[in-house]
């Protein structure tokens, strides 16, 4: 793995942490992908996150139960957390917000989990307006500058974005 993006990654995570967000890790595994035919073999190991989307879901259904929040904000594309929303939304009457990447279709079964009208794709101006500033100073006097790669990229594809930014009400 990119020891350069571990460590952009870890400086991200002390950052969220710093403005008083709770980070909840998930994992990564090596998986050794394999292609053959007759003329050729390809052995590639690949990094794969594991674990995210549990770890969502049970602190979600946690914090519903104990009716810990009334709205809820979720930023996925991933069909696993479907069983924990509908869980939590059984749990506590909440309202959901869900928001999506702009690069991927969103599936079905996620737009009918939540309810109707509450389902955005975000576009790279909702992305340009939620970033964290370049410096944050940690209750400790310490300073985190936020990666250079990080600033005004957003690390997306420009070219598949749309430029307007609609509200996310």
């Amino acid at each position: 793995m990119d020891k350069e993006a571990i460590l952009r990654h870890q400086t991200y995570i002390e950052a969220l942490q710093a403005i008083g967000i709770e980070f909840v890790a998930g994992n990564f595994k090596d998986k050794v992908l394999e292609y053959k035919n007759k003329h050729l073999q390809i052995k590639w190991k690949k990094h794969e996150e594991k674990e995210t989307d549990v770890n969502i879901s049970i602190f979600m259904v946690r914090d519903a139960i104990r009716k810990s929040f009334d709205k809820f904000i979720l930023i996925t594309n991933d069909t696993d957390i479907v069983p924990a929303i509908k869980m939590a939304k059984h749990e506590n009457d909440l309202q959901f917000k869900l928001l999506t990447p702009p690069t991927f279709h969103t599936h079905d079964s996620l737009l009918s989990a939540v309810k109707p009208g509450t389902s955005t794709k975000l576009t790279l101006g909702h992305i340009q307006n939620s970033l964290l500033p370049e410096k944050i100073k940690k209750p400790n006097g310490k300073i985190i500058n936020i990666p250079k790669q990080y600033i005004n990229n957003c690390g997306l594809p420009t070219e598949k974005l749309a430029n307007k930014t609609p509200a996310l009400a």
